[in-house]
């Protein structure tokens, strides 16, 4: 119930019972004036009588008198007995009064011994004299209701409205509208009250903006810190999934908001994970800390990661919820593999500078005491088909001490502005040769006035090196294609890169020949056809460009080598060391 109506019930029941207490005293007083008007009325009619009767009246005059009488005294019966009972005067005023109206009938012995019986009435002249000296209860009625009224008004007018209008912004507030302000100008306590309501509705409004801004920020940082945080609650549900869980393992936030942890195993988690989080959960202990496990995801691939977990704790010591920090160390394991081969290939060509040179003498004396020996021998002596052997086999020998130094010896690229379409044609000028004698053939789809910014002869080995591993590699009968093209890289800056790819149609690689091909001497070709170091040197020579080679293969599908090198470089790129080498590969 409104507080205007209450106030309006409360004032009119007070009002209402002084109306019905003046009624009371009214009817009270009103009977009380009647019982003694017809008493007075009746004594003044039997003293007429008794007066008359004394005076020797006859019947009829004294009934005429009474007739006059009537109008004034309301009489309506007068009868006078004798001492003994006998009737002396019967009178009855004419007509019968209206019903309802107050009678008194009274009995009053006269001096002579007579007994005046006396009924009378209450008269209208002698009601309206009532009326006429006492307030009538309709006046009072009215006046209540006008009372009521303006009761009514004042309260809805200075309490109701006002603090129906209050109730209202207080509504507002209490459902989020902050901007809610109770409207200013209302009288007494309730405009005190609505002021105290705007002070705290703007001291809310402030905290709410702070701890807004101050959550934005918090949130920000989350969001944007490059290793994974999420957040979950006392079900194990995902409440919180930062940016760089849904970069690194392709599911954003909303796929992942509400989902238990169970759930993301192994999309994203190891199930160890939702193990230690369950004992977190169940209090059987407060942090857990997973480092280095791996396993494959749904959207990302193989993995390694490191994931730490703590206990939310609420002021009772209660766990509400669960953090993890997730930090992936998939690349870091793949540069430390990198740098461990690198060190690899750096002890390996220490060691194939150390063996080239101590190996190098020998070859060269023994090759010229060969070599003089031949020439020595008459043309159809049979040693000399013998020496003649020994000679090539030495010539092989060094050329793989000339390709261990190449890898061992490190020269920097003397880069020029060369054409790529131009630079393969010089290449195929010079293995085709060998294309012709194993049967292959060579398609190309150079762009003209596609340049490139390296060194031409280093280029050139990269790409004879990768045409004779593939000849070798199909041995007779075939198909070369090879294609260049441009392309921008956002990983790499948005830096352009010139592609050329070599594919062949060879019996293609399985994994574990793949992950070997550029370590030096890993080769799967037989005795006498292979050295294993065609490759490692053309890897030297484009990453001293500052590229890179992807290799595609699979049994029985061929194999595709793709040559990225940037299209144009920095003077640091031009001083870099290389291994590198002049002439044939």
């Amino acid at each position: 119930m409104r507080i205007g109506t209450k106030l309006t019930l409360g004032v009119g029941g007070v009002l209402v019972c002084v109306a019905v207490g003046y009624g009371v005293f009214y009817l009270v007083v009103r009977h009380a004036y009647v019982r003694a008007t017809l008493t007075d009325n009746a004594r003044l009619v039997a003293d007429v009588v008794a007066a008359a009767r004394r005076g020797g009246l006859a019947p009829d005059a004294v009934g005429a008198l009474l007739d006059d009488l009537a109008a004034t005294t309301g009489a309506r019966e007068v009868s006078v007995r004798g001492p003994g009972g006998a009737p002396l005067l019967a009178w009855r005023a004419a007509g019968s009064g209206p019903p309802g109206v107050p009678e008194l009938t009274r009995e009053q012995a006269a001096p002579s011994g007579d007994v005046v019986q006396v009924r009378v009435a209450f008269t209208a002249r002698e009601a309206e004299r009532f009326s006429s000296r006492n307030v009538d209860v309709w006046v009072v009625a009215l006046v209540t209701l006008a009372l009521l009224f303006i009761v009514h008004r004042l309260s809805r007018t200075n309490v109701a409205e006002p603090l129906a209008g209050l109730t209202r912004q207080v509504e507002r507030f209490a459902r989020g509208d902050l901007a809610a302000r109770a409207p200013d100008g209302a009288p007494g306590e309730i405009g005190l009250l609505a002021g105290r309501f705007n002070a705290l509705a703007e001291t809310v409004a402030r905290q709410t903006e702070e701890l807004v801004k101050e959550r934005e920020y918090e949130r920000n940082i989350v969001q944007n810190i490059t290793s994974g945080v999420v957040g979950l609650d006392a079900e194990a549900r995902v409440t919180t999934w930062n940016g760089a869980m849904a970069r690194r393992y392709g599911v954003p936030a909303e796929a992942a908001a509400g989902r238990p942890v169970e759930d993301l195993c192994p999309e994203v988690f190891d199930p160890a994970v939702a193990t230690a989080v369950r004992e977190l959960l169940a209090g059987a202990r407060e942090r857990f800390d997973l480092v280095g496990l791996s396993h494959p995801t749904a959207h990302a691939g193989d993995h390694v990661m490191d994931v730490r977990g703590r206990a939310l704790l609420d002021g009772a010591g209660h766990t509400y919820g669960v953090v993890l920090a997730v930090d992936d160390r998939t690349e870091q394991v793949a540069l430390t593999a990198q740098l461990r081969h690198a060190e690899k290939l750096a002890t390996i060509g220490q060691l194939a500078a150390g063996l080239a040179h101590e190996i190098g003498t020998p070859l060269n004396v023994i090759s010229g005491r060969a070599e003089f020996v031949l020439k020595k021998l008459p043309e159809g002596d049979d040693l000399r088909r013998h020496l003649t052997r020994i000679v090539a086999q030495i010539d092989r020998i060094s050329g793989i001490v000339s390709q261990m130094l190449v890898f061992a010896r490190k020269r920097p690229p003397r880069k020029a502005r060369l054409e790529v379409a131009e630079l393969v044609d010089t290449v195929v000028d010079l293995v085709a040769h060998p294309l012709d004698r194993a049967g292959i053939a060579l398609e190309t789809d150079i762009p003209k006035d596609l340049w490139l910014d390296a060194d031409p002869d280093q280029v050139q080995q990269v790409v004879i090196n990768i045409l004779i591993n593939g000849i070798q590699a199909m041995g007779s009968g075939g198909t070369f294609r090879v294609r260049a093209t441009t392309l921008c890289l956002p990983s790499r800056g948005y830096a352009t890169y010139v592609g050329l790819s070599v594919a062949d149609t060879g019996p293609g690689m399985p994994p574990d020949v793949r992950d070997h091909i550029f370590d030096p001497f890993f080769t799967t070709k037989e005795p006498g056809k292979g050295t294993g170091m065609g490759l490692p040197v053309a890897q030297g020579i484009v990453s001293a460009h500052g590229g890179w080679i992807e290799v595609e293969s699979a049994p029985g599908a061929g194999s595709c080598f793709t040559v990225y090198l940037p299209q144009s470089t920095s003077d640091a790129d031009t001083d870099a060391p290389a291994p590198g080498a002049e002439g044939a590969p």
